[in-house]
Protein backbone atom coordinates (compact mmCIF):
# COMPACT_ATOMS: atom_id res chain seq x y z
CA UNK A 1 0.00 0.00 0.00
CA UNK A 2 2.84 2.41 0.81
CA UNK A 3 4.38 1.76 -2.59
CA UNK A 4 1.00 2.31 -4.23
CA UNK A 5 0.65 5.73 -2.64
CA UNK A 6 4.17 7.14 -2.46
CA UNK A 7 5.55 5.86 -5.70
CA UNK A 8 2.89 6.30 -8.38
CA UNK A 9 5.48 7.23 -10.99
CA UNK A 10 8.92 5.73 -11.05
CA UNK A 11 9.38 4.59 -14.58
CA UNK A 12 5.61 4.07 -14.91
CA UNK A 13 2.28 4.45 -13.17
CA UNK A 14 2.49 1.72 -10.53
CA UNK A 15 -1.05 2.28 -9.29
CA UNK A 16 -2.45 1.36 -12.68
CA UNK A 17 -0.75 -1.99 -13.09
CA UNK A 18 2.19 -1.12 -15.38
CA UNK A 19 5.63 -2.64 -15.03
CA UNK A 20 8.22 -0.46 -13.26
CA UNK A 21 11.18 0.45 -15.44
CA UNK A 22 14.51 -1.02 -14.48
CA UNK A 23 16.22 2.37 -14.98
CA UNK A 24 14.71 4.08 -11.94
CA UNK A 25 18.13 4.21 -10.31
CA UNK A 26 20.27 7.32 -10.04
CA UNK A 27 21.39 8.89 -13.28
CA UNK A 28 24.99 8.39 -14.44
CA UNK A 29 27.51 10.75 -12.91
CA UNK A 30 28.78 12.08 -16.26
CA UNK A 31 25.65 14.23 -16.55
CA UNK A 32 27.17 17.01 -14.48
CA UNK A 33 25.39 20.11 -13.22
CA UNK A 34 24.64 22.63 -15.96
CA UNK A 35 24.30 26.34 -15.47
CA UNK A 36 21.70 26.53 -18.23
CA UNK A 37 21.55 27.66 -21.85
CA UNK A 38 23.21 30.94 -22.79
CA UNK A 39 20.95 31.61 -25.76
CA UNK A 40 17.68 30.41 -24.24
CA UNK A 41 16.03 33.81 -24.12
CA UNK A 42 15.33 33.68 -27.86
CA UNK A 43 13.74 30.20 -27.81
CA UNK A 44 10.50 28.89 -26.35
CA UNK A 45 10.48 26.26 -23.63
CA UNK A 46 9.50 23.65 -26.16
CA UNK A 47 12.35 24.60 -28.48
CA UNK A 48 14.82 24.42 -25.60
CA UNK A 49 13.52 21.00 -24.55
CA UNK A 50 13.77 19.68 -28.11
CA UNK A 51 17.33 20.95 -28.38
CA UNK A 52 18.40 18.89 -25.36
CA UNK A 53 19.05 15.30 -26.45
CA UNK A 54 18.91 14.11 -22.85
CA UNK A 55 15.23 15.09 -22.66
CA UNK A 56 13.91 13.49 -25.84
CA UNK A 57 11.82 10.88 -23.97
CA UNK A 58 10.11 13.60 -21.94
CA UNK A 59 9.49 15.59 -25.13
CA UNK A 60 7.83 12.62 -26.80
CA UNK A 61 5.43 12.24 -23.87
CA UNK A 62 4.62 15.97 -23.97
CA UNK A 63 3.91 15.79 -27.72
CA UNK A 64 1.44 12.94 -27.24
CA UNK A 65 -0.31 14.07 -24.07
CA UNK A 66 -3.32 16.29 -24.72
CA UNK A 67 -4.64 18.99 -22.45
CA UNK A 68 -7.95 18.25 -20.71
CA UNK A 69 -10.39 21.09 -20.09
CA UNK A 70 -13.66 20.56 -18.18
CA UNK A 71 -12.99 16.77 -18.32
CA UNK A 72 -12.79 16.85 -22.13
CA UNK A 73 -9.74 16.06 -24.20
CA UNK A 74 -8.63 18.98 -26.38
CA UNK A 75 -6.48 18.85 -29.55
CA UNK A 76 -3.82 20.94 -27.76
CA UNK A 77 -0.76 19.01 -26.60
CA UNK A 78 1.59 20.02 -23.83
CA UNK A 79 4.22 20.58 -26.49
CA UNK A 80 1.89 23.21 -27.99
CA UNK A 81 1.37 24.75 -24.57
CA UNK A 82 5.10 25.11 -23.90
CA UNK A 83 5.61 26.60 -27.34
CA UNK A 84 3.06 29.35 -26.62
CA UNK A 85 3.12 32.58 -24.70
CA UNK A 86 2.46 31.41 -21.15
CA UNK A 87 5.28 31.25 -18.63
CA UNK A 88 6.18 27.93 -17.00
CA UNK A 89 8.83 26.20 -14.96
CA UNK A 90 9.62 22.78 -16.40
CA UNK A 91 11.24 20.10 -14.26
CA UNK A 92 12.17 17.47 -16.83
CA UNK A 93 13.28 13.91 -16.01
CA UNK A 94 16.17 12.75 -18.19
CA UNK A 95 16.06 9.88 -20.67
CA UNK A 96 16.00 6.38 -19.26
CA UNK A 97 14.66 7.42 -15.86
CA UNK A 98 11.06 6.43 -16.65
CA UNK A 99 9.19 4.01 -18.87
CA UNK A 100 8.33 6.19 -21.84
CA UNK A 101 6.63 3.37 -23.75
CA UNK A 102 4.20 2.64 -20.93
CA UNK A 103 3.15 6.28 -20.80
CA UNK A 104 2.75 6.49 -24.56
CA UNK A 105 0.49 3.44 -24.54
CA UNK A 106 -1.63 5.04 -21.85
CA UNK A 107 -2.18 8.31 -23.74
CA UNK A 108 -3.77 6.42 -26.62
CA UNK A 109 -7.05 6.40 -24.65
CA UNK A 110 -8.89 9.35 -23.10
CA UNK A 111 -8.76 7.85 -19.62
CA UNK A 112 -5.08 7.02 -19.97
CA UNK A 113 -4.28 10.48 -21.31
CA UNK A 114 -5.97 12.02 -18.28
CA UNK A 115 -3.92 9.78 -15.98
CA UNK A 116 -0.62 10.67 -17.62
CA UNK A 117 -1.56 14.35 -17.61
CA UNK A 118 -2.31 14.46 -13.88
CA UNK A 119 0.25 12.09 -12.43
CA UNK A 120 3.18 12.72 -14.77
CA UNK A 121 3.04 15.81 -17.00
CA UNK A 122 1.38 18.24 -14.58
CA UNK A 123 3.61 16.89 -11.83
CA UNK A 124 6.59 18.43 -13.68
CA UNK A 125 5.18 21.81 -14.74
CA UNK A 126 4.52 24.98 -12.75
CA UNK A 127 2.90 28.15 -14.06
CA UNK A 128 5.23 30.49 -12.21
CA UNK A 129 8.91 30.86 -13.13
CA UNK A 130 11.17 29.46 -10.41
CA UNK A 131 14.97 29.51 -10.55
CA UNK A 132 17.11 27.09 -8.57
CA UNK A 133 19.15 29.03 -6.02
CA UNK A 134 20.65 28.71 -2.57
CA UNK A 135 17.32 29.81 -1.10
CA UNK A 136 14.69 27.07 -1.08
CA UNK A 137 11.45 27.96 -2.90
CA UNK A 138 8.00 26.37 -2.77
CA UNK A 139 5.66 26.66 -5.75
CA UNK A 140 2.49 24.97 -6.96
CA UNK A 141 2.70 22.56 -9.87
CA UNK A 142 -0.13 22.34 -12.42
CA UNK A 143 -1.63 19.39 -10.52
CA UNK A 144 -1.63 21.53 -7.33
CA UNK A 145 1.22 19.56 -5.77
CA UNK A 146 4.06 21.57 -4.32
CA UNK A 147 7.52 21.87 -5.84
CA UNK A 148 10.30 22.38 -3.28
CA UNK A 149 13.27 23.68 -5.30
CA UNK A 150 16.75 24.16 -3.88
CA UNK A 151 20.12 24.74 -5.53
CA UNK A 152 20.64 20.99 -5.95
CA UNK A 153 17.28 19.20 -5.72
CA UNK A 154 13.62 19.32 -6.71
CA UNK A 155 11.45 17.58 -4.11
CA UNK A 156 14.52 15.67 -3.03
CA UNK A 157 15.41 14.54 -6.59
CA UNK A 158 18.85 15.51 -7.86
CA UNK A 159 19.06 18.35 -10.39
CA UNK A 160 21.13 17.35 -13.44
CA UNK A 161 20.99 20.83 -14.93
CA UNK A 162 19.30 24.01 -13.78
CA UNK A 163 18.14 27.44 -14.83
CA UNK A 164 18.00 26.91 -18.58
CA UNK A 165 16.32 30.15 -19.57
CA UNK A 166 13.71 30.30 -22.34
CA UNK A 167 11.67 33.26 -23.50
CA UNK A 168 8.61 31.89 -21.65
CA UNK A 169 10.14 30.21 -18.64
CA UNK A 170 12.93 28.11 -17.20
CA UNK A 171 13.95 24.43 -17.38
CA UNK A 172 15.59 22.23 -14.77
CA UNK A 173 16.47 18.65 -15.64
CA UNK A 174 16.28 15.99 -12.92
CA UNK A 175 17.71 12.52 -12.40
CA UNK A 176 14.30 10.80 -12.25
CA UNK A 177 10.60 11.72 -12.17
CA UNK A 178 9.34 13.64 -9.17
CA UNK A 179 7.50 11.32 -6.77
CA UNK A 180 3.75 11.75 -6.73
CA UNK A 181 2.29 11.74 -3.24
CA UNK A 182 -1.44 11.41 -2.74
CA UNK A 183 -3.28 13.73 -0.45
CA UNK A 184 -6.09 12.08 1.52
CA UNK A 185 -8.78 13.10 -0.95
CA UNK A 186 -6.85 11.69 -3.93
CA UNK A 187 -6.27 8.45 -2.08
CA UNK A 188 -10.02 8.00 -1.63
CA UNK A 189 -10.60 8.66 -5.33
CA UNK A 190 -7.84 6.42 -6.67
CA UNK A 191 -7.20 3.57 -4.23
CA UNK A 192 -9.36 0.49 -5.00
CA UNK A 193 -9.59 -0.19 -1.26
CA UNK A 194 -11.77 2.94 -1.00
CA UNK A 195 -13.56 2.62 -4.34
CA UNK A 196 -17.13 3.12 -3.07
CA UNK A 197 -16.18 6.12 -0.93
CA UNK A 198 -14.44 7.70 -3.91
CA UNK A 199 -17.45 7.14 -6.15
CA UNK A 200 -19.72 8.88 -3.64
CA UNK A 201 -17.35 11.85 -3.33
CA UNK A 202 -17.12 12.22 -7.11
CA UNK A 203 -20.80 13.20 -7.17
CA UNK A 204 -19.82 16.56 -5.69
CA UNK A 205 -16.90 17.48 -7.95
CA UNK A 206 -17.13 20.86 -9.66
CA UNK A 207 -14.87 22.34 -12.33
CA UNK A 208 -14.92 26.11 -12.79
CA UNK A 209 -13.45 28.19 -15.58
CA UNK A 210 -11.09 31.01 -14.46
CA UNK A 211 -11.07 33.76 -17.10
CA UNK A 212 -8.44 35.86 -15.31
CA UNK A 213 -5.82 33.09 -15.61
CA UNK A 214 -6.78 31.99 -19.13
CA UNK A 215 -5.21 33.23 -22.37
CA UNK A 216 -7.63 35.13 -24.57
CA UNK A 217 -7.60 35.07 -28.37
CA UNK A 218 -10.04 37.92 -28.84
CA UNK A 219 -13.81 37.97 -29.30
CA UNK A 220 -15.75 36.12 -31.98
CA UNK A 221 -19.43 36.99 -32.49
CA UNK A 222 -19.41 38.78 -29.16
CA UNK A 223 -18.08 35.76 -27.27
CA UNK A 224 -14.54 35.65 -25.76
CA UNK A 225 -12.36 32.92 -27.25
CA UNK A 226 -9.50 31.40 -25.25
CA UNK A 227 -6.50 29.52 -26.63
CA UNK A 228 -5.74 28.17 -23.16
CA UNK A 229 -8.56 27.87 -20.64
CA UNK A 230 -7.54 27.56 -17.02
CA UNK A 231 -10.00 25.76 -14.75
CA UNK A 232 -10.18 25.01 -11.06
CA UNK A 233 -11.56 21.70 -9.86
CA UNK A 234 -12.93 21.38 -6.34
CA UNK A 235 -15.29 19.24 -4.34
CA UNK A 236 -18.08 21.07 -2.54
CA UNK A 237 -18.62 18.16 -0.14
CA UNK A 238 -15.23 18.76 1.47
CA UNK A 239 -16.38 22.09 2.85
CA UNK A 240 -18.63 20.14 5.23
CA UNK A 241 -16.31 17.36 6.42
CA UNK A 242 -12.87 19.03 6.18
CA UNK A 243 -10.59 20.13 3.36
CA UNK A 244 -8.79 16.83 2.97
CA UNK A 245 -7.65 17.90 -0.50
CA UNK A 246 -5.61 20.80 0.89
CA UNK A 247 -1.85 20.32 0.68
CA UNK A 248 -1.39 23.05 3.31
CA UNK A 249 -3.36 21.28 6.04
CA UNK A 250 -2.83 18.15 8.11
CA UNK A 251 -5.71 15.75 8.69
CA UNK A 252 -6.29 12.25 9.95
CA UNK A 253 -9.12 10.14 8.63
CA UNK A 254 -10.57 6.84 9.84
CA UNK A 255 -12.17 4.59 7.22
CA UNK A 256 -12.74 0.88 6.65
CA UNK A 257 -12.01 -1.10 3.51
CA UNK A 258 -14.46 -1.05 0.62
CA UNK A 259 -16.34 -4.23 1.61
CA UNK A 260 -17.00 -2.95 5.14
CA UNK A 261 -17.98 0.47 3.80
CA UNK A 262 -20.57 -1.02 1.41
CA UNK A 263 -22.04 -3.22 4.12
CA UNK A 264 -22.31 -0.27 6.52
CA UNK A 265 -23.75 2.00 3.83
CA UNK A 266 -26.65 -0.40 3.30
CA UNK A 267 -27.41 -0.17 7.00
CA UNK A 268 -26.96 3.58 7.49
CA UNK A 269 -28.97 4.56 4.41
CA UNK A 270 -32.09 3.06 6.01
CA UNK A 271 -32.05 6.00 8.44
CA UNK A 272 -32.37 8.47 5.56
CA UNK A 273 -35.37 7.26 3.57
CA UNK A 274 -37.16 10.41 2.41
CA UNK A 275 -40.75 10.54 1.21
CA UNK A 276 -41.62 10.60 -2.47
CA UNK A 277 -42.74 14.22 -2.15
CA UNK A 278 -39.31 15.51 -1.12
CA UNK A 279 -37.64 17.19 -4.09
CA UNK A 280 -34.69 15.17 -5.42
CA UNK A 281 -35.20 12.65 -2.65
CA UNK A 282 -32.55 10.25 -3.99
CA UNK A 283 -29.89 12.96 -3.97
CA UNK A 284 -30.91 14.12 -0.50
CA UNK A 285 -30.84 10.50 0.67
CA UNK A 286 -27.30 9.94 -0.66
CA UNK A 287 -26.00 13.25 0.67
CA UNK A 288 -27.10 12.75 4.26
CA UNK A 289 -26.09 9.08 4.28
CA UNK A 290 -22.60 10.14 3.23
CA UNK A 291 -22.60 12.92 5.83
CA UNK A 292 -23.63 10.44 8.53
CA UNK A 293 -20.71 8.19 7.65
CA UNK A 294 -18.01 10.83 7.16
CA UNK A 295 -18.79 13.74 9.47
CA UNK A 296 -16.97 12.13 12.40
CA UNK A 297 -14.34 10.34 10.34
CA UNK A 298 -12.15 13.41 9.73
CA UNK A 299 -9.82 15.01 12.29
CA UNK A 300 -8.08 18.35 11.76
CA UNK A 301 -4.77 17.93 13.54
CA UNK A 302 -4.57 21.59 14.52
CA UNK A 303 -7.53 20.91 16.86
CA UNK A 304 -5.90 18.03 18.72
CA UNK A 305 -4.32 18.26 22.17
CA UNK A 306 -3.31 14.68 22.99
CA UNK A 307 -4.16 12.12 20.33
CA UNK A 308 -3.50 9.17 22.62
CA UNK A 309 -6.12 10.41 25.06
CA UNK A 310 -8.80 11.59 22.64
CA UNK A 311 -9.51 12.75 19.11
CA UNK A 312 -11.86 15.59 18.20
CA UNK A 313 -13.59 15.22 14.84
CA UNK A 314 -14.11 18.28 12.64
CA UNK A 315 -17.67 19.07 13.86
CA UNK A 316 -16.54 19.27 17.49
CA UNK A 317 -15.46 22.91 17.56
CA UNK A 318 -18.62 24.28 15.99
CA UNK A 319 -20.83 21.96 18.05
CA UNK A 320 -19.06 22.80 21.31
CA UNK A 321 -19.93 26.48 20.94
CA UNK A 322 -23.62 25.64 21.26
CA UNK A 323 -23.25 22.44 23.28
CA UNK A 324 -25.53 22.41 26.28
CA UNK A 325 -24.10 21.21 29.58
CA UNK A 326 -27.25 19.08 29.83
CA UNK A 327 -26.50 17.14 26.65
CA UNK A 328 -24.07 14.30 25.87
CA UNK A 329 -20.72 15.30 24.37
CA UNK A 330 -20.39 14.19 20.75
CA UNK A 331 -17.50 14.26 18.27
CA UNK A 332 -14.95 13.37 20.96
CA UNK A 333 -13.45 9.86 20.85
CA UNK A 334 -11.51 8.63 23.85
CA UNK A 335 -8.40 6.42 23.80
CA UNK A 336 -8.51 5.96 20.01
CA UNK A 337 -5.57 3.52 19.81
CA UNK A 338 -6.59 1.27 22.69
CA UNK A 339 -8.96 -1.74 22.48
CA UNK A 340 -12.43 -0.43 21.73
CA UNK A 341 -10.99 2.82 20.33
CA UNK A 342 -11.86 3.97 16.83
CA UNK A 343 -8.32 3.42 15.49
CA UNK A 344 -7.51 0.19 17.29
CA UNK A 345 -6.09 -2.44 14.93
CA UNK A 346 -6.02 -0.04 11.97
CA UNK A 347 -3.51 0.13 9.12
CA UNK A 348 -1.67 3.46 8.83
CA UNK A 349 -1.51 4.93 5.31
CA UNK A 350 0.70 8.03 5.01
CA UNK A 351 -0.44 10.80 2.65
CA UNK A 352 1.19 14.12 1.86
CA UNK A 353 -1.32 15.99 4.03
CA UNK A 354 -1.88 13.50 6.82
CA UNK A 355 -2.80 9.90 7.55
CA UNK A 356 -5.65 7.58 6.65
CA UNK A 357 -6.23 4.84 9.22
CA UNK A 358 -7.84 1.88 7.49
CA UNK A 359 -9.87 0.12 10.14
CA UNK A 360 -10.81 -3.58 10.14
CA UNK A 361 -14.46 -2.85 11.01
CA UNK A 362 -16.89 0.06 11.10
CA UNK A 363 -15.47 1.88 14.08
CA UNK A 364 -18.25 4.28 15.12
CA UNK A 365 -21.40 3.70 17.15
CA UNK A 366 -24.37 5.22 15.36
CA UNK A 367 -25.63 6.68 18.65
CA UNK A 368 -22.35 8.58 19.07
CA UNK A 369 -22.26 9.98 15.55
CA UNK A 370 -25.55 10.59 13.73
CA UNK A 371 -28.35 8.78 15.61
CA UNK A 372 -28.73 11.17 18.52
CA UNK A 373 -31.59 11.91 20.87
CA UNK A 374 -33.80 14.69 19.56
CA UNK A 375 -34.59 17.38 22.09
CA UNK A 376 -37.42 19.87 21.73
CA UNK A 377 -37.12 22.69 24.21
CA UNK A 378 -40.69 23.54 25.10
CA UNK A 379 -39.60 27.10 25.92
CA UNK A 380 -38.47 27.73 22.34
CA UNK A 381 -40.64 30.06 20.29
CA UNK A 382 -39.45 28.25 17.17
CA UNK A 383 -40.68 24.86 18.35
CA UNK A 384 -44.02 25.82 19.94
CA UNK A 385 -46.35 25.86 16.94
CA UNK A 386 -49.68 26.62 18.63
CA UNK A 387 -51.41 26.93 22.00
CA UNK A 388 -55.10 26.81 22.87
CA UNK A 389 -57.17 27.47 26.02
CA UNK A 390 -54.18 28.43 28.15
CA UNK A 391 -51.56 30.99 28.95
CA UNK A 392 -47.90 30.05 29.15
CA UNK A 393 -44.54 31.50 29.99
CA UNK A 394 -40.94 30.43 30.47
CA UNK A 395 -39.80 29.92 34.03
CA UNK A 396 -36.47 29.30 35.72
CA UNK A 397 -36.48 26.09 37.69
CA UNK A 398 -36.02 26.15 41.48
CA UNK A 399 -32.45 25.57 42.62
CA UNK A 400 -33.44 22.20 44.05
CA UNK A 401 -34.05 20.76 40.57
CA UNK A 402 -32.37 23.27 38.24
CA UNK A 403 -29.35 21.11 37.53
CA UNK A 404 -31.48 18.09 36.72
CA UNK A 405 -33.59 19.55 33.94
CA UNK A 406 -32.86 20.67 30.41
CA UNK A 407 -31.30 24.12 30.26
CA UNK A 408 -32.50 24.83 33.81
CA UNK A 409 -35.81 26.21 32.51
CA UNK A 410 -39.30 24.91 31.85
CA UNK A 411 -42.59 25.93 30.25
CA UNK A 412 -45.31 26.89 32.72
CA UNK A 413 -48.75 26.20 31.23
CA UNK A 414 -51.93 27.39 32.96
CA UNK A 415 -55.37 26.42 31.72
CA UNK A 416 -57.90 29.18 31.31
CA UNK A 417 -60.12 27.53 33.92
CA UNK A 418 -60.53 24.27 35.81
CA UNK A 419 -62.34 22.65 32.88
CA UNK A 420 -59.85 23.88 30.31
CA UNK A 421 -58.64 21.26 27.85
CA UNK A 422 -55.54 23.20 26.93
CA UNK A 423 -53.59 22.08 23.90
CA UNK A 424 -49.96 22.67 22.86
CA UNK A 425 -48.42 21.64 19.54
CA UNK A 426 -44.63 21.26 19.32
CA UNK A 427 -42.37 20.82 16.32
CA UNK A 428 -40.19 17.69 16.28
CA UNK A 429 -37.23 18.49 14.06
CA UNK A 430 -34.83 16.25 12.17
CA UNK A 431 -36.33 12.86 12.83
CA UNK A 432 -34.72 10.02 10.91
CA UNK A 433 -36.55 7.09 9.35
CA UNK A 434 -35.74 5.22 12.52
CA UNK A 435 -37.14 3.97 15.81
CA UNK A 436 -37.50 6.14 18.91
CA UNK A 437 -39.16 6.24 22.29
CA UNK A 438 -41.17 9.48 22.36
CA UNK A 439 -41.03 11.08 25.80
CA UNK A 440 -42.15 14.20 27.61
CA UNK A 441 -40.55 15.38 30.86
CA UNK A 442 -42.97 16.90 33.37
CA UNK A 443 -41.90 18.59 36.59
CA UNK A 444 -43.65 18.05 39.93
CA UNK A 445 -45.89 20.57 41.66
CA UNK A 446 -44.44 23.62 43.36
CA UNK A 447 -45.41 25.64 46.42
CA UNK A 448 -47.56 27.85 44.17
CA UNK A 449 -49.70 25.03 42.81
CA UNK A 450 -51.86 22.18 43.95
CA UNK A 451 -50.30 18.76 44.42
CA UNK A 452 -52.22 17.12 41.64
CA UNK A 453 -51.00 14.99 38.75
CA UNK A 454 -51.35 15.95 35.12
CA UNK A 455 -53.72 14.08 32.83
CA UNK A 456 -52.30 14.42 29.34
CA UNK A 457 -53.21 12.91 25.97
CA UNK A 458 -50.83 13.03 23.02
CA UNK A 459 -51.19 13.04 19.23
CA UNK A 460 -48.26 12.48 16.88
CA UNK A 461 -48.34 13.87 13.33
CA UNK A 462 -45.84 12.81 10.66
CA UNK A 463 -45.51 11.88 6.98
CA UNK A 464 -45.33 8.39 5.51
CA UNK A 465 -43.15 7.15 2.64
CA UNK A 466 -45.54 8.57 0.04
CA UNK A 467 -45.49 11.99 1.69
CA UNK A 468 -49.05 11.74 3.03
CA UNK A 469 -49.78 13.26 6.43
CA UNK A 470 -50.66 10.83 9.22
CA UNK A 471 -51.90 11.57 12.75
CA UNK A 472 -51.90 8.99 15.53
CA UNK A 473 -53.43 9.27 19.00
CA UNK A 474 -50.80 7.73 21.24
CA UNK A 475 -51.91 5.27 23.88
CA UNK A 476 -55.11 4.90 21.83
CA UNK A 477 -56.13 8.37 22.93
CA UNK A 478 -56.06 7.45 26.62
CA UNK A 479 -54.45 9.76 29.15
CA UNK A 480 -50.96 9.63 30.56
CA UNK A 481 -50.65 10.59 34.25
CA UNK A 482 -47.65 12.31 35.78
CA UNK A 483 -46.01 11.37 39.07
CA UNK A 484 -46.10 14.37 41.40
CA UNK A 485 -43.28 13.04 43.58
CA UNK A 486 -40.51 13.38 41.01
CA UNK A 487 -39.33 14.79 37.72
CA UNK A 488 -41.31 12.43 35.57
CA UNK A 489 -40.28 11.16 32.15
CA UNK A 490 -43.48 9.94 30.55
CA UNK A 491 -42.98 7.54 27.63
CA UNK A 492 -45.74 8.48 25.20
CA UNK A 493 -44.76 5.93 22.58
CA UNK A 494 -42.28 3.10 22.82
CA UNK A 495 -40.34 1.81 19.81
CA UNK A 496 -42.11 4.09 17.37
CA UNK A 497 -40.74 3.82 13.83
CA UNK A 498 -40.95 6.89 11.59
CA UNK A 499 -41.47 5.60 8.05
CA UNK A 500 -39.92 8.65 6.38
CA UNK A 501 -36.93 10.80 7.26
CA UNK A 502 -37.50 14.45 8.13
CA UNK A 503 -33.85 15.41 8.51
CA UNK A 504 -33.48 18.98 7.25
CA UNK A 505 -31.08 20.68 9.68
CA UNK A 506 -31.03 23.95 7.74
CA UNK A 507 -34.77 24.56 7.76
CA UNK A 508 -37.75 24.64 10.09
CA UNK A 509 -40.82 22.65 9.10
CA UNK A 510 -43.85 21.21 10.83
CA UNK A 511 -43.97 17.90 9.00
CA UNK A 512 -43.51 16.12 12.32
CA UNK A 513 -45.17 17.44 15.48
CA UNK A 514 -46.45 16.35 18.86
CA UNK A 515 -49.63 17.76 20.38
CA UNK A 516 -50.15 17.56 24.15
CA UNK A 517 -53.68 18.02 25.50
CA UNK A 518 -55.12 18.19 28.96
CA UNK A 519 -57.55 15.28 29.11
CA UNK A 520 -60.31 15.77 31.66
CA UNK A 521 -64.07 15.62 31.93
CA UNK A 522 -66.36 17.67 34.15
CA UNK A 523 -66.35 14.85 36.68
CA UNK A 524 -62.57 14.32 36.69
CA UNK A 525 -61.31 17.88 36.25
CA UNK A 526 -60.93 18.47 39.99
CA UNK A 527 -58.59 15.45 40.31
CA UNK A 528 -56.01 16.75 37.84
CA UNK A 529 -54.03 19.94 37.78
CA UNK A 530 -55.02 22.61 35.31
CA UNK A 531 -51.36 23.70 35.32
CA UNK A 532 -48.40 21.87 33.83
CA UNK A 533 -44.65 22.30 34.12
CA UNK A 534 -43.13 20.88 30.95
CA UNK A 535 -39.37 20.60 30.81
CA UNK A 536 -38.86 19.18 27.32
CA UNK A 537 -39.87 16.61 24.77
CA UNK A 538 -37.23 14.20 23.65
CA UNK A 539 -36.98 11.27 21.28
CA UNK A 540 -34.75 8.49 22.56
CA UNK A 541 -33.04 6.49 19.78
CA UNK A 542 -33.59 2.74 19.73
CA UNK A 543 -31.24 0.41 17.90
CA UNK A 544 -32.80 -1.08 14.80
Amino acid sequence: MTKYINKIICGCLVGFGLVTASSCSDWDDHYGESTGSTNGSSLSLWQELKANSNLSDFCEVLENTKVFRMHKKTPVSYADLLDGGQAFTVVAPVNGSFNKDSLLRLVETNQGDSIVEKFFVKNHLARSVVSASSESQRKLMLNLKYLELTATTANGVELKSKNTIAKNGVIHSIAKPLPYSYNIYELLLEDPDFNSIGNELRRYMIEEFIPSLSVSNGIVDGVPVYVDSVTSEWNKFLYTIGEIDSEDSVYWMALPSDDVWKETWKDVEQYYIYSDKVAKSDSVHNYWTLRAMLDDAVFNMTDQKNVNEYLLSVPYLSASKTQSSYRPVYHKFLKPFEPGGILYGSEKIQCCNGIVYKTPTWMFDYEKTFFHPIWTETMSNDDLLSAKECIFRNETAPDSIKERISEGNYLYVKGNNSLSKWELQFRLSNTLSATYDICVVVLPWTEMTEKKPNSIAATLSYFNEKGDSVSVDLNNGNAFYSDTSRIDTIVLAENFKFPACNYFPNELNDRVSLTLKRKVTRSTASKYSQDAFIDCIFLRPKKQ
